[in-house]
């Protein structure tokens, strides 16, 4: 038994050494060279951070489609009132922007009994009409003292300490595993005296919370905001959940190591097609299809070992 179980958490590891290998032969070394590994770091770290907040949505069997809107929307504004006011708000009004969000969609999901689904989608079209408010006639520019973060062991540091402590919040304290609980089975967990709605409208929070510090990382990268700004971060979030072998209905099984190896699968797949010169009429497709793949593979393996239990 002891064999299945570490087979079963170790598929999405050996997929990801699988495409190294592949890709390293298809771009000659290159793919293993100190500059482009730092380039796959960088592009995994965003989408790092975000999944940090949403795997605690989904380990409830709930899923948040609003982290690139939010993440977009918190920055902008932010920056906005950092001219204003001074550059002493703008961490404040980002975060608190990043966890209203998280708060509606939590009290949306709970207390209206929408679909989570349908609520977050909902909420990043308002978030995207909103962005474009203040987009479309004004240049916004990230606040100057904002660029010292922009090195790279500065920004690993800071992904590293998120981690840790999201980490450790998820796998041992009361708060993550009655995530989990909520994902294996809803109501018996709400029998066990778990207040569902609190959990629930707790983790959408921590979504709203992490999603505005991925607004401030792209503001770091970018210099500023833009209409496009977060455009399908929440759909790269959401593959490199999937990829990294995390169930849709969440449960015991979510953990976030599979989340990290997902994200550098992304990241690692974008990369390795065009360092292997694979045609830019065809590139989107095939990593579409190859991420298509990816996916089913992971969620078969899950689905075979999780029937196969007592």
């Amino acid at each position: 038994m002891m064999r299945k179980i570490a087979w079963k958490d170790l598929m999405s590891l050996l997929l990801l050494l699988l495409m190294c290998v592949v890709f390293g032969i298809m771009s000659r070394g290159i793919l293993f060279s100190t500059y482009n590994v730092k380039n796959i770091t960088e592009q995994s770290m965003q989408v790092i951070i975000g999944a940090l907040g949403v795997i605690y949505v989904i380990a409830m069997g709930s899923t948040d489609l609003s982290v690139g809107g939010n993440a977009a929307v918190s920055a902008t504004i932010a920056c906005v009132l950092s001219e204003k006011f001074g550059f002493w708000i703008f961490v404040p009004a980002c975060l608190l922007i990043g966890l209203t969000v998280g708060l509606l969609n939590g009290l949306i999901v709970s207390k209206c009994k929408v679909s989570s689904f349908m609520c977050t989608l909902a909420m990043l079209i308002a978030l995207r009409g909103l962005l474009n408010v203040f987009t479309t006639d004004a240049v916004v520019l990230a606040p100057a003292r904002l660029q010292a973060l922009n090195r790279f062991p500065v920004k690993v540091a800071i992904v590293i300490a998120f981690i840790l402590i999201l980490g450790y919040v998820f796998e041992f304290t009361r708060f993550g595993y009655y995530c989990k609980a909520m994902g294996e089975n809803e109501q018996m967990a709400i029998r066990m005296g778990i207040d569902a709605v609190k959990i629930r409208i707790g983790g959408f929070l921590l979504s709203g919370l992490m999603a505005s510090f991925v607004g401030i990382f792209q503001l770091i990268q970018q210099g500023g905001s833009s209409s496009t700004m977060g455009s399908f971060m929440e759909m790269k979030v959401m593959m490199a959940v999937f990829l990294g072998g995390v169930m849709v209905t969440g449960g015991l099984g979510t953990k976030i190591y599979k989340m990290i190896i997902g994200a550098f699968m992304i990241s690692l797949i974008v990369n390795g097609l065009y360092l292997g010169n694979v045609s830019t009429d065809y590139l989107n497709a095939v990593e579409g299809i190859l991420l298509m793949l990816v996916l089913y593979m992971t969620l078969r393996i899950q689905r075979g070992r999780a029937a196969a239990r007592p």
